[in-house]
C-alpha cells in the first residue's frame, strides 16, 4: 500500500472519529427530555424538583397540585416523557399552504413513577397561572396533558435545559412567581424568553 493511500485512510479515520464526538456532544441531543428512563425534573432557577404533594402525604390523590420541593431520591420526583408520536398543534394546516399536513410536533405525557399520573393543565385551563395538577393518563385526545418541548436557554445541570409547552393552551410550564421556594405551585404562563422559572433539565 503506498504512502499516499495509507494517509488517505488515515484522515478517513480521524473525520469519521470527530464525526462521532460531535454527535455525541450534540447540544440538539443534550437539551431535550430523557424519554428512556425516570428521572427527576429540575426547574433551573431555583434547583428544585417537581412532585406532586397531597394532604398528609398522599401523594396517591387525583387532582392534587404538582410543586418544586427541595430534589431528594424519592420516587414521587421521578418522571418520565413517554411520546405519543407527532401531534398538530391546533389540528389545522397553515394558512398560507391548506393542501399541507397540520403543523406539530412530538406530543408527550410526563408521567411520575409513584403514581403514575400525568402531568395536567387542571380543568384544561388555557389561562396564565393555571395550576399543574397530576391526573390519570388519558389517550392524545385530553390535550391538557399533552407537552411538547422547545431547546431551552441555558446550561442546566451541565448538559442543557428545555422549556415545557402544553398542546391545548400553548403556554409554559412555570414556577409561580420565579420562587426559589419549597412549595411554590408550578403552573403553566405565557412563553417567554431567558426565564429560569420555564426552563427545566432532567
Amino acid at each position: 500500500m503506498n504512502l499516499r493511500r495509507k494517509l488517505a485512510i488515515l484522515l478517513a479515520g480521524m473525520v469519521a472519529s470527530v464525526l462521532v464526538l460531535v454527535a455525541i456532544r450534540s447540544p440538539a441531543s443534550a437539551t431535550e427530555p430523557n424519554t428512556a428512563s425516570y428521572r427527576p425534573l429540575i426547574n433551573y432557577g431555583s434547583g428544585k424538583c417537581l412532585e406532586p404533594v397531597g394532604p398528609n402525604g398522599h401523594t396517591e390523590i387525583n387532582g392534587i397540585p404538582v410543586q418544586q420541593r427541595s430534589c431528594q431520591l424519592t420516587r414521587v420526583q421521578n418522571w418520565a416523557f413517554v411520546s405519543l408520536g407527532a401531534i398538530p398543534f391546533n389540528g389545522q394546516p397553515p394558512w398560507y399552504c391548506p393542501w399541507c399536513d397540520p403543523l406539530g410536533a412530538i406530543g408527550y405525557h410526563i408521567v411520575n413513577l409513584q403514581t403514575g399520573q400525568c402531568l395536567d393543565a387542571r380543568d384544561g385551563a388555557t389561562s396564565d397561572g393555571s395550576v399543574v395538577q397530576q391526573w390519570p393518563c388519558q389517550d392524545h385526545t385530553a390535550r391538557s396533558m399533552l407537552w411538547w418541548v422547545e431547546t431551552g436557554e441555558y446550561p442546566g445541570g451541565g448538559l442543557g435545559t428545555f422549556k415545557v409547552v402544553n398542546f391545548r393552551s400553548e403556554l409554559c410550564l412555570d414556577v409561580r412567581s420565579g420562587s426559589h421556594d419549597d412549595g411554590a405551585q408550578i403552573q403553566q404562563y405565557h412563553c417567554t424568553s431567558n426565564n429560569p422559572a420555564q426552563n427545566f433539565f432532567q
